[in-house]
């Protein structure tokens, strides 16, 4: 069945930015995987939760400012 799950990719504008949030997100235990050029994926497990998802977005958001 399509559309069930959960995959996210995003584009930075170079692959050195792309590498350097990698590399950040692994110093704080998120593991993301690039792709392409410039592109991030993030896959988390089918049966994450809420309040996991909101920790990566905030660490995303820490990481990114």
């Amino acid at each position: 069945m399509r559309g069930m799950g959960l995959f996210i990719a995003f584009d930075l504008p170079t692959t050195a930015e792309r590498d350097a949030l990698i590399k950040k997100a692994f110093e704080n235990k998120l593991i993301l995987l690039s792709c392409g050029d410039q592109s991030v994926r993030f896959r988390p497990h089918l049966n994450v939760n809420r309040e996991a998802l909101e920790k990566v977005v905030t660490l995303l958001n820490r990481i990114i400012d």
